[in-house]
């Protein structure tokens, strides 16, 4: 062999090692990545809870990192519903009960860290509070939220979905 093709056969060594090293380092590279959305991944749902004190809705972060609520959209029976206070109208348009007996907490726009479960609306048991919580099987819930890395993710409380992607509330509910 000639000292041509042994500088030859070194140049083809050193471009061979050249590229696995680079497609080890994006290997890696990549892991480093999931690893990194694993830690901070949020995992948002919103459940109807009933117990011997009263009826509520809970939501609950279930994820390793926080969860960013961006939007949310509550229906009752397909129709859109603005706050609190309409979706109680819309319940029950005669109801007396009022706000001294209802306890309610920010959803919207607010951040729910991981693991923390926040009840966003509780009812006590009385007679017209039962006949109202009969009627919020027809109470549908959908939330935006993102992780601290920008990733989207849709809660569909009918469904009981976590689906990848972005909405936007065609009216936003507030409380």
């Amino acid at each position: 062999m000639s000292k041509d093709n042994f500088q030859t056969l070194g140049t083809i060594l050193a471009i061979a090692i050249s590229l696995l090293a680079l497609a080890v380092s994006i290997y890696e590279a990549n892991l480093l990545k999931a690893q990194q959305r694993a830690m901070v991944w949020p995992h948002f749902t919103i459940a109807g809870s009933f117990s011997e004190r009263g009826f509520s809705f809970v939501a609950t972060n279930f994820g390793t990192g926080p969860a960013i609520i961006e939007s949310v959209e509550v229906r009752f029976k397909d129709s859109l519903i603005s706050d609190h206070d309409d979706l109680l109208d819309r319940i029950n348009p005669q109801r007396e009960i009022g706000y001294d007996r209802i306890k309610m907490s920010t959803l919207n726009q607010t951040v729910f860290k991981a693991g923390e479960e926040r009840v966003v609306f509780n009812m006590p048991w009385d007679d017209e509070t039962r006949e109202m919580a009969t009627q919020m099987r027809y109470v549908t819930i959908k939330v935006q939220y993102k992780s601290v890395l920008g990733e989207r993710w849709i809660f569909d409380s009918e469904t009981n979905d976590h689906i990848p992607g972005e909405f936007q509330s065609e009216l936003e509910f507030m409380n």
